[in-house]
Order: C-alpha cells, then sequence, then structure tokens
C-alpha cells in the first residue's frame, strides 16, 4: 500500500523546475540549432515550435499552481484541527473541491482555506499557524526566526495572488487539456464592419494563443499574450512553494536520521519581482451574440 511515507519521499519537489529549465534552454537558442534539434519532423516551422515552447511554459506555469492548491487544500487540518500529514494520500486521492473552496476564500466568505489563519498545536506542545505548519513543519526558535516569520507572511500572500491567477485562467487550463478548443497561433485579429467588410480594427497577437468559451447567447474569443519569462519566474516560485511543502515533511518522516534540512526563505518583495510584466499586451477579449436562428 502507497503510503505518506513513499509519496513525500519520491514525490518529484523540481518537477515543474526540470520542465522550464528545458523550455528555457530550447527558447535560447537561434532557429538553425531549433531546426537541428527537431530533426525530422513533418512540415517543420520554427516559428511554431517557439510558439509551443511559450504555450508549454504557460501550461506548465498553471499545472504548477493547481499542484500547489492540490496540496495545500489536502494538507488543510480538519474540523477538529487534527493534522492530515500522515493521510496525504488518501486527501490527494478525494474528488478535488479546491476551486470552489478558493472561490469562497477569494471572494471573502467562509471556506476551508480560512483554516490558514488558525493555529494549531503539534510536536512537543509547539504552537504556529495552519500557513507556517504548511511551509515550516516543526522549524521552531531558528536563528533565522525572523526570515521565517517574514516567509510565512509572504506565502499569505503568494496564496492570495497565486489563487486570483488559477482562478481567472481555469478556462485556459481547460483549453490546454483538451487541445481541440484551442487555437493557438492566430497572428491578427481584424474587426470589420459587417455591412461593407471595411477594416475598423486589426491587431497583431502572433505571440499570442487564443481559446474559445460560449453559454447560451455570446461565444467569447480570448487571446493572451505569451509572457514566457514572467511564467518561468513564477513557476519557480511556486515550485519553491511546493519544495518547502515536501521537504519539510520528507524530512520528518523519511530520512530525519540525517538530522539537516534545506528549507526557502523568502523576502517580502519576491513575488514582486516575480510578477514584473515583460509584455505590453495582457488579455483581448471579443464577444460574439449567438443567433440561435441561424444553422
Amino acid at each position: 500500500m502507497y503510503t505518506h511515507k513513499e509519496f513525500y519521499k519520491n514525490f518529484q519537489v523540481n518537477y515543474f523546475d526540470y520542465k522550464q529549465c528545458s523550455n528555457e534552454h530550447l527558447l535560447s537558442l537561434d532557429y538553425e540549432k531549433l531546426a537541428s534539434i527537431a530533426g525530422q519532423l513533418i512540415d517543420y516551422d520554427a516559428k511554431a515550435f517557439r510558439l509551443a515552447l511559450k504555450m508549454d511554459v504557460r501550461m506548465t506555469y498553471l499545472l504548477s499552481i493547481d499542484t500547489l492548491f492540490e496540496l495545500i487544500y489536502a494538507l488543510l487540518p480538519d474540523k477538529k484541527l487534527q493534522l492530515m500529514d500522515k493521510k496525504i494520500v488518501e486527501q490527494l486521492n478525494r474528488k478535488n473541491q479546491y476551486v470552489f473552496e478558493l472561490i469562497k476564500y477569494m471572494d471573502g466568505k467562509p471556506s476551508n482555506f480560512r483554516k490558514l489563519l488558525d493555529t494549531i498545536i503539534y510536536t512537543n506542545d509547539k504552537s504556529s499557524s495552519v500557513m507556517r505548519y504548511l511551509f515550516y513543519l516543526g522549524i521552531f526558535e531558528t536563528e533565522h526566526e525572523d526570515k521565517i516569520q517574514e516567509s510565512v507572511i509572504a506565502y499569505g500572500e503568494a496564496i492570495k495572488f497565486f489563487g486570483k491567477e488559477i482562478l481567472e485562467s481555469r478556462d485556459e487550463l481547460n483549453s490546454f487539456k483538451h487541445g481541440l478548443r484551442l487555437i493557438p497561433f492566430i497572428k491578427e485579429l481584424h474587426i470589420a464592419d459587417q455591412e461593407n467588410r471595411s477594416n475598423k480594427l486589426s491587431i497583431k497577437v502572433e505571440e499570442s494563443l487564443s481559446f474559445q468559451t460560449s453559454n447560451k447567447t455570446i461565444k467569447t474569443l480570448h487571446t493572451k499574450s505569451l509572457d514566457y519569462k514572467r511564467d518561468l519566474s513564477l513557476t519557480y516560485f511556486v515550485s519553491n512553494m511546493i519544495y518547502n511543502i515536501i521537504t519539510s515533511r520528507r524530512y520528518k518522516y523519511v530520512d530525519n536520521s540525517k538530522g539537516l534540512v534545506s528549507m526557502m526563505a523568502i523576502t517580502k518583495d519576491a513575488l514582486g519581482h516575480a510578477k514584473k510584466n515583460n509584455v505590453n499586451t495582457g488579455l483581448i477579449k471579443i464577444n460574439f451574440p449567438i443567433d440561435n436562428n441561424f444553422d
């Protein structure tokens, strides 16, 4: 049976780092070197390859956030504030409800994520906030206490930021997962007058991805610029958060005989540096009314 010990021991904490390092390296190559790697691909297109890499950077970033919140939600204490470290496998195997709870949390409504602010008692009657318990399990009274406390506050702000990022990107992530709804390589958008077909507006969107959503009355075309440098930087930030969650538990439950554990500490302005934009255009949304009489 797969237990919490196997989970913490074998969890690949650098998975998203490995993916992004590979993407970053490929994106640094010139077209000739990229073509040599592409080998005998049918209908090889260097520009399309680079766009695909940037899209993969984006998808990897969103999946890293998704993984972070799955871990956080699985480790939140139960109603009696009992810890879930040893039940991590069972928790992750349950139907994932973190999205609905995160929506309520971001809206300021009662939510399981409110437990992040609770105080719990564990490890020789030591107490801490749930936030600290998540990212610095069992670490108390060290020479770096000020840095740890600053990190806990910064991680609290990061959870709110990445919560907003993943909730606003659910349709985009689903489009990645279900590729037939993804229109990856639109180069220009033209808005024309319906009567005389003359262009009223033209927008170049070569460095972007597009996807479509719809409800009963409106179809919406979403076109989002690919800021791959920002996505890379933020992925590494998220990966460090995942590292702290897993590594502290790996030390406690698997290999504490080694006597040392390395943890990440961040400053309050670290997220601000990581999330800086590198492109001018953000998200463009165009709504098209649905004519139910049209067949």
